[in-house]
């Protein structure tokens, strides 16, 4: 997981993305297959880490590789793949590639703003790919829709 809460990111903003973070680590401690989560671009002297020592007891303790250091300079680029729901090609279904390193950008935007992970995933040179919620979701009708736009824990 990338951060990338932008530096004014409102403080409603950076306490909705600690509570996310929270329930992700929880989610994936419980899972049936739990994944190696790693936090970059998250500095201990950032407000988001901050935010996340406050109001989460043992965060600290948790089982997941937290680091100021880009994913770029962590891993191969070319095994880095930027998840975007405004990315044109779809993530292909089935099981994940275990050598793939799956970036999900952290970041709340009460206003949705269209294109801020694809941009981000343009800037680092990566490959980039949505979830593919249109092919897998079926509509209930035909003026029903869903968002591409998920929490972090989702």
């Amino acid at each position: 997981m990338c951060m990338i809460a932008r530096k004014h990111s409102a403080r409603k903003e950076l306490n909705k993305l600690s509570s996310q973070l929270r329930r992700l680590y929880g989610s994936n401690r419980h899972s049936e297959k739990p994944l190696h989560l790693f936090f970059t671009n998250f500095s201990p002297s950032g407000r988001l880490y901050n935010m996340c020592i406050t109001k989460h007891e043992g965060f600290k303790d948790y089982l997941i590789d937290m680091t100021a250091e880009s994913h770029t300079d962590m891993f191969a680029r070319e095994s880095l793949l930027y998840l975007s729901p405004d990315a044109s090609n779809a993530l292909n279904q089935g099981p994940l590639n275990p050598d793939t390193v799956y970036i999900i950008g952290g970041l709340v935007d009460e206003t949705v703003r269209k294109n801020v992970s694809l941009e981000r995933a343009d800037e680092d040179a990566l490959n980039c790919a949505r979830l593919p919620i249109d092919e897998c979701l079926q509509r209930h009708s035909s003026r029903g829709s869903h968002s591409k736009v998920l929490t972090v824990n989702q």
